[in-house]
């Protein structure tokens, strides 16, 4: 394997890219098959939700090998995730337009965030899981924010 590649961390980085670009294509596909930004969001979603439960050795990787890879890698592979999010919070505020980029993002994140860690756990074996995800993932995208008291 060092035949093709100089270190363990040039592999690291070329996995961690692989996974970043399952995740960009299941998003496009997501996008040239909607018929409008709502559908885009929910097909945006689905295709997480199950990249996150099929392959959850590449999300433990994602979330956590990022910081091993040299400074230059890192920066390039979490402006790709960062592009990716971007895309949803487009989407979340093109279809609700009141939303705060920054409020949109943090539900972006934890729509996310639900299906990491349920794939990453024991959960992601139960009947039933990626309808729950996406279910719960559609909640969070749609919540209703409460005004600053």
């Amino acid at each position: 394997i060092y035949n093709h590649f100089q270190s363990k961390g040039e592999i690291l980085y070329e996995v961690l890219m692989r996974g970043n670009e399952w995740l960009r294509f299941g998003l496009t596909r997501a996008l040239a098959d909607a018929s409008d930004e709502a559908d885009a969001l929910e097909r945006s979603l689905s295709s997480y939700v199950d990249f996150a439960v099929d392959h959850p050795d590449f999300v433990a990787l994602l979330l956590t090998d990022v910081v091993e890879l040299p400074e230059a890698q890192r920066h390039r592979a979490l402006d790709v995730q960062r592009a990716y999010v971007a895309e949803w919070v487009h989407l979340l505020t093109t279809v609700e337009p009141g939303v705060d980029p920054a409020a949109a993002r943090l539900r972006v994140q934890a729509a996310i965030h639900i299906a990491n860690e349920v794939a990453l756990g024991q959960g992601r074996a139960a009947p039933g899981v990626r309808a729950v995800l996406r279910s719960a993932g559609n909640a969070v995208l749609h919540a209703v924010s409460e005004a600053p008291q």
